[in-house]
């Protein structure tokens, strides 16, 4: 449900039929993919050329072009109704908690008022927003492929939680990653999503400032993408270049702003997320550090760290407090593991061809290796 409906209007919103279906029919779904990718995989074979090859999607896919059709028509509805006393009203941040049907209105009421402002950039905003919000295909077999799409995106993440097996330009939008552990090279770490764009909300990265509502990243226009998709832009504007071209809607103004990448990409320049703090021990002391989760550059964080730590004459030995941290990123957890057990044979996993794979952690230089005692506290087992 996820990714068919990211933002939970159609199918978790009050009084949607659509969720209760696809819960009702994930069971026989699942058996229907798995079917089809043994079939695939003997024989082969392509796209279903035919509905009764997947029925079950395609029966959902019917559900989900009904269920848009009648939206569709409260969307228009909207729009022909009286406009907001106020452009800042529609261009707000999206409601939550309301019935699809008043979802559905509340955005046409919202689209005529912005129409109403003869505004070209907030026009060409909604015009990529509109078949976004409501698309249109010619063939019924075509919803049932948008079922199947976002059933495989999201069984993917249940089968392979760490990401071994995805591509490395949709790591991104298939797992859930934290735009705080992305370091500098993000334009924003938090938006709210509005009818022509996400809303910048935290993190935002100069010239670009808090509330701004972005329209448009280089050629490309935000509105009514879904959430990874807009996280995927936050991250990719910059990537491998030195600058993106912003367009912002900005105290009733739409701005244009050239936001530069920061010069200094290296992660040891990042400030470091674990918490370092000291225990008396007799004459000396006991460090201990304290790690929440594992991120993507957790062995730079600790790598300085225990670098820091030997500088000291009086540490006696070494507590790793991994209370409450919740796993994450395996390349940060290889990276970490090196300094206290470089070039070894770590984390053996079986894929489904039954195929046994084994990472090995860096062989760092001895002299980065901690040689001190060493404990770990964690919650329990």
């Amino acid at each position: 449900i996820d990714w068919l409906d990211p933002y939970g209007h159609w199918s978790a919103a009050k009084g949607a039929g659509l969720g209760p279906l696809l819960k009702k029919k994930s069971g026989a779904l699942l058996s229907e993919l798995l079917a089809y990718a043994a079939v695939s995989s003997a024989h082969g074979a392509g796209e279903p050329q035919s509905p009764s090859d997947c029925p079950v999607s395609d029966e959902l896919g019917h559900a989900l072009q009904t269920e848009l059709r009648s939206l569709d028509a409260d969307f228009e509805r909207g729009r022909h109704a009286p406009k907001l006393p106020a452009a800042s009203v529609a261009l707000a941040a999206l409601p939550g908690a309301v019935s699809a049907k008043d979802f559905a209105f509340e955005l046409g009421t919202r689209f005529a008022t912005i129409e109403h402002l003869q505004d070209a950039t907030l026009s060409a905003a909604l015009a990529a927003s509109r078949p976004r919000l409501f698309p249109t295909y010619d063939r019924p077999e075509q919803w049932g492929g948008i079922v199947r799409t976002a059933a495989i995106r999201a069984y993917v993440r249940l089968i392979d939680a760490h990401g071994g097996w995805a591509p490395k330009d949709e790591a991104l939008s298939i797992y859930d990653l934290d735009l705080l552990d992305m370091g500098p090279l993000v334009l924003w770490q938090h938006a709210e999503a509005s009818l022509v764009g996400p809303i910048v909300r935290d993190g935002a990265l100069p010239p670009l400032q808090r509330d701004d509502i972005v329209l448009k990243v280089d050629d490309l226009w935000t509105a009514s993408l879904p959430p990874e998709q807009i996280d995927e832009i936050s991250i990719a504007a910059l990537s491998g270049k030195d600058e993106a071209a912003i367009t912002v809607y900005r105290n009733g103004q739409v701005q244009k702003l050239i936001v530069a990448s920061p010069k200094t990409l290296d992660t040891d320049d990042f400030p470091s997320a674990l918490e370092l703090t000291f225990l008396p021990y007799g004459s000396q002391r006991v460090a201990v550090v304290r790690i929440h989760d594992v991120y993507d550059y957790l062995g730079s964080d600790l790598g300085q760290t225990l670098a820091d730590l030997r500088k000291q004459s009086d540490i006696a030995g070494l507590l790793l407090d991994l209370r409450d941290n919740g796993g994450g990123a395996m390349d940060g957890a290889l990276d970490a593991l090196a300094y206290f057990l470089p070039a070894r044979p770590m984390f053996p996993m079986q894929n489904r061809t039954r195929t046994t794979e084994v990472d090995l952690t860096r062989n760092v230089p001895t002299a980065e290796v901690w040689e001190g005692p060493l404990a770990a506290l964690v919650d329990g087992g």
